[in-house]
Order: C-alpha cells, then structure tokens, then sequence
C-alpha cells in the first residue's frame, strides 16, 4: 500500500496517493518512513497542517523539527513574516582564488560553503580558504537534494553526491538541474524550454516542453513537484511530478515584482526563495505566494545557495565576502 502511494505521489497523483495513505493509516501509522511519505502528500495537496501533523506522529528528529517548522512557520495560512537579516559575524573575505570563478554556492553542515566554479566543485571552510575540488569542467548550477547531498550540473554531466550521472550529446546545453525524491534527475534545457527526466545511469526516461518565455532554473519539493523559474518574466511555473502544469507562483500579485529572476530554491514545504539579480536581494515566498521576507538594502547578493532549512549562504562579487544567515 504504501509503494502504490509513493509511485502515485511521484507520478503526479496526489488525491489518488492520498486514499492509498488513509487505507493504510492504521497499520503503519508508527513507520516513520510511511508517515513521511505521508506529509509529502499532504504537501502534495497543499495541506501544510495536516502534513506538520503526519510529521509530528513520527519519531522525532532535527531534520523533521525543522520541516515542520517550515510547514507552520512558513506554509500556514495567517503565519507572520519571517526575518531574513544576516549577522555580520558570520562574513568572511572569500579566498581570491575561488572569488572570481563563483557560480554558485552552498551551506555546508560544517559553517563554511560548497563553491561551484566554472571547473569545479570546491570545499571552503569557515575561514575563506578552500579545500577539496573535484573536477567539473564548464559548472554551471548547484543545489541540494532531499538528503542534503549536493546536485552539480557541468557541460557532460552531473555531480550528484558521490556519483556522477553522464549526459548524452543531446543534452550537454542544459542550464540548470534539480534531483526528485523518486530518485531522478530532472534537466531544464532553458534554450530549447524543455524538461528531461533522467535516471541515474543518465537514461532519459521522460521529457516535456515549456510554455515559459525564459526559464533558467529547475527545482523540486519534498513531494515531486518541479518549478521552473522565468527569468525576465519574473514568475515560477510549477508542474505535477508528471510535469503537467499546476499553478504559477507571480511575486507580483504579492507586491514584490522582480527584475531579474535569477536562481531560485525551494524547501521540504514548497516555499521558494529567489534571488533577484539585478536588486542583488533575496526574497522567500511561500508555496502559496505569499511574501515572508528578503534580505536588507544594504546587503548586496550576488551569488546564494539554501540548505531548505534554516541556512543561506549568501556572496558578495564585489567584496569578495561570503555570509551565512540563519532564518
């Protein structure tokens, strides 16, 4: 019951997964993996309370703390706005070596940062300095997937924790990638605007195109669902784990229109982060649209990365500093 459910989330069937949930309730109500699953359909039909209460029946953890933090806190109807204020104990002068070739970059578990270059994938610590690298000729998009691993997209393939996922020649123009919970990758082609599902042998098993004017960024929820960001249109496309389309998210109608959308993130509960390229300012939004907070005026950004949790790290270009804010 439980499986039928999961293919049935991951398929883009979420009223149907939800009965297969219900069925099996009383049996498996104590499985902590089953009651997961349970909150990402709740997600899934955008429930946030119910799935927080899915969550808070299975055995405690940090990681489900703070995912039901995200769906009370930042997914409930009638929640206040959230702070989004760096503290500038946390800045550092990032080493000049990584400084010019940043792409992108992450939190790390340690307080220092994940760095994408255009070659690379590097370690940084706390202090600025960087560490490890492994190789990632023409780099071009990071995140994180569910499980906190980091997802790299280069020119031939992708870095996806310790495995790495080829690219067939019909897919080496790919601008941005994004892991699914079912364990796929999803791609976004943002010249030809399609999406391609992959497998982890690099297999495409799936593809679809867009109807977005300038999409640039791929992201995934806890529940399969994908969103694709319009760069110059300012909005975010969501689409079924079947990539049909759902909804679009417009900062807009919030009072928030941007100018450049240039990246985008989004958590365990379907909020978005964004990072407005031309303003050099984030703004978190939540899965309903609604605005929550962004960074000060006085705070430029010029590259970020979120852990989905509680953690930015933010970069400023021009000073060369490196930050992280907690939420």
């Amino acid at each position: 019951m439980a499986e039928a459910a999961r293919i049935a989330l991951y398929s883009g069937r979420p009223e149907q997964a939800y009965r297969l949930v219900v069925t099996a309730m009383p049996h498996l109500s104590k499985d902590a993996a089953f009651m997961a699953l349970a909150a990402k359909v709740g997600i899934a039909l955008d429930r946030p309370i119910q799935a927080a209460g899915y969550l808070a029946a299975a055995p405690p953890s940090p990681r489900t703390a703070l995912e039901i933090r995200a769906l009370l806190q930042r997914g409930a109807p009638g929640a206040g706005p959230i702070p989004v204020n760096p503290s500038s104990k946390t800045f550092f002068a990032m080493d000049r070596r990584v400084l010019k070739e940043v792409q992108a970059l992450l939190p790390s578990p340690d307080g220092g940062w994940v760095v994408l270059t255009r070659a690379a994938v590097i370690r940084v610590g706390a202090d600025g300095h960087p560490g490890t690298a492994v190789p990632l000729p023409g780099g071009r998009d990071l995140c994180l997937d569910g499980e906190g691993r980091a997802v790299a997209l280069g020119a031939d393939h992708v870095l996806w924790g310790d495995d790495s996922v080829p690219l067939s020649k019909g897919l080496v123009k790919a601008t941005s990638a994004a892991a699914s919970p079912d364990g796929s990758l999803i791609l976004l082609d943002g010249g030809a605007k399609r999406l391609y599902r992959l497998d982890r042998s690099g297999r495409v098993s799936g593809s679809v195109g867009l109807l977005v004017k300038d999409p640039v960024k791929v992201r995934l929820d806890a529940s399969g669902r994908i969103y694709v960001a319009d760069e110059n249109d300012g909005t975010i496309h969501v689409f079924r784990g079947d990539m049909s389309p759902l909804r679009v998210l417009d900062p807009e109608a919030s009072g928030q229109k941007l100018r450049k959308l240039t990246d985008l993130w989004v958590d365990f509960a379907g909020d978005v982060l964004v990072l407005d390229g031309r303003e050099h300012r984030l703004l978190l939004f939540s899965s309903a649209g609604r605005f929550l907070g962004a960074t000060p005026e006085t705070l430029r950004v010029d590259a970020a990365g979120w852990d989905g949790q509680d953690t930015l790290a933010v970069f400023d270009e021009k000073t060369g500093a490196a930050g992280r804010i907690v939420l």
